[in-house]
């Protein structure tokens, strides 16, 4: 199976965080914060123009089963939400 590894990467302050794009002539990965950088897509490797960071990583795989919702089973599962003030659950 052929696959295509992405970077999420965060700025040198941590307020922003982009993901990473691939040439489509090259295959390299480029900094998203910068766009102009070349970096590597493993976990901490740096942008050497802005000092952005690869702050996680994942692969698509071509030919996969697009996402559907769980089929509902005969005991349904529990599950809860709280909010400030508010206690939900089913």
């Amino acid at each position: 199976m052929k696959s295509q590894r992405y970077a999420v990467i965060t700025s040198r302050t941590r307020s922003v965080t982009r993901l990473g794009w691939k040439s489509p002539s090259t295959a390299e990965t480029f900094c998203g914060i910068c766009m102009r950088g070349v970096i590597s897509p493993e976990l901490g490797a740096v942008c050497s123009s802005c000092g952005g960071e690869v702050l996680r990583t994942f692969e698509v795989f071509d030919g996969g089963q697009p996402l559907r919702p769980a089929q509902r089973s005969a005991s349904p599962t529990a599950f809860s939400v709280e909010q400030p003030g508010w206690a939900v659950s089913s």
